[in-house]
C-alpha cells in the first residue's frame, strides 16, 4: 500500500503455505536457514548492510501492538 517492497525472511522449515500466502501479499521471500534464528539472524545482517526497517516477527512493540488489535477484534 506504501508502495515499499518488503523482504521477508523465513527459514527452510517454514509451511508452504505461508510462504505462498506471504508471495500473494507481494513480498519477497526469503528462505534461508534451518530454524527461526537462523532466518532472524539473516535479516539481522541485511539490516545492518542496508539499513531497511527491521521489524521482528513477535519481539517488538509494534508487532505485539498490532497482535493485540488483531485478538481485540477478533474479541468483539
Amino acid at each position: 500500500m506504501l508502495g515499499q517492497k518488503a523482504k521477508i525472511f523465513v527459514p527452510e522449515i517454514s509451511n508452504q503455505v505461508k510462504v505462498d500466502k506471504i508471495r500473494c501479499f507481494g513480498a519477497d521471500v526469503h528462505i534461508e536457514g534451518a530454524a527461526y534464528a537462523d532466518a532472524a539472524a539473516l535479516c539481522t545482517r541485511y539490516h545492518q548492510q542496508t539499513g531497511a526497517l527491521d521489524i521482528h516477527p513477535f519481539d517488538a512493540i509494534d508487532t505485539i501492538n498490532g497482535q493485540g488489535t488483531v485478538a481485540l477484534e477478533w474479541a468483539e
